[in-house]
């Protein structure tokens, strides 16, 4: 099981003093912390192994095959860039959520104040 501390204390200083992140996104933002964890140490594993390994057929002769952890990857970083999504922290999903203020007419200032960090 990889170890998240890190992922976790990158989360907590990029969050702390945000006044947007409420205590039910604790869940996503811990899901957001292992999937980066995960990411980090198959990302290792393959910078370390290669992208494929050799192992051995069913006919006992050597098979090259892809490194399993590069899948793992794949799945990481979907898992990832999803809650980033989820959560508003993509240039694109900001935009959306203040696209979606302006056409409701809502007040922009006190919105635009809250999503750099103000209170």
């Amino acid at each position: 099981m990889p170890s998240i501390n890190k992922e976790r204390d990158l989360i907590s200083l990029a969050v702390d003093g945000a006044t947007l992140i409420q205590p039910e996104d604790k869940l996503a933002l811990d899901l957001l912390a292992d999937f980066m964890a995960v990411y980090r140490v198959e990302l290792n594993n393959v910078l370390e192994n290669g992208g494929t390994i050799e192992t051995s057929g069913s006919n006992g002769f050597p098979v090259v095959k892809q490194n399993p952890a590069i899948a793992n990857i794949a799945i990481a970083s979907k898992q990832i860039v999803d809650l980033l999504k989820e959560l508003g922290l993509t240039p694109k999903s900001r935009k959306a959520i203040l696209d979606e203020i302006k056409k409701d007419d809502g007040d922009m200032s006190e919105i635009l104040k809250l999503m750099k960090g103000g209170k």
